[in-house]
């Protein structure tokens, strides 16, 4: 991935770019046989929380956009997570531990492992499964 990326340099003190653009340049750029994001069906998680997802052989790729105030109560799944935070803040507890987590911040959580969040203010995430959540399907 920080191949992909080392034409769009992100540190922590630059603002990241409008977070659906950034992602179209990349999938141009580098050719990626891919939807446009805006084109992949919408599925509600929780009230106030949507992701569009589209899936590989082992990974679940999702755009999630979460609303104020929303949340996921504590849950465990044997899939493995990557959350990277594009725009906004969520407060998440993972494997007990209270992490703040804004804009740029990438969070692994293995499978098997408890964790929340609630959502501070408005927020769009990457999540990446694997492997595949065949729930997300359709």
């Amino acid at each position: 991935m920080s191949a992909i990326l080392n034409s769009e340099r992100i540190n922590r003190n630059s603002s990241l770019p409008e977070p659906k653009r950034f992602l179209n340049r990349v999938i141009h750029k580098h050719r990626i046989a891919m939807p446009h994001i805006n084109d992949i069906p919408e599925k509600q998680l929780v009230p106030g929380i949507v992701g569009q997802y589209i899936h590989g052989e082992k990974t679940s790729f999702g755009w999630v956009t979460l609303k104020a105030g929303s949340r996921f109560t504590t849950h465990h799944h044997p899939h493995e997570q990557v959350t990277c935070i594009l725009e906004g803040e969520l407060e998440m507890v993972i494997g007990g531990v209270t992490k703040i987590l804004t804009p740029g911040m990438v969070e692994v959580i293995p499978g098997g492992v408890p964790h929340s969040a609630i959502v501070k203010v408005d927020s769009i995430v990457i999540d990446v499964f694997s492997p595949v959540r065949e729930e997300y399907r359709g």
